[in-house]
């Protein structure tokens, strides 16, 4: 396993039993700048830190309607 900084060979699991695959997500500019700041705050590159809210290692702002409101974690 690489360390941080280093690329796996690809098509290799790095961090997980799973290879990632690529996906596109449309965020306003600002949205966009947020999510680098919080993901920078973290320590951790924007995909693992989508990555590390989705498998609930970091926890989300509070529930709006039955939804994560993603906006109130970008602007804590």
């Amino acid at each position: 396993m690489p360390t941080k900084g280093q690329k796996n060979e690809k098509g290799k699991p790095e961090l997980y039993d799973e290879v990632k695959k690529v996906v596109a997500v449309s965020l306003t500019p600002t949205a966009q700048q947020l999510l680098k700041e919080k993901a920078k705050e973290y320590g951790l590159s924007v995909s693992e830190f989508v990555e590390s809210i989705a498998r609930g290692s970091i926890a989300v702002g509070k529930k709006t309607r039955q939804r994560w409101s993603l906006g109130s974690l970008l602007r804590s």
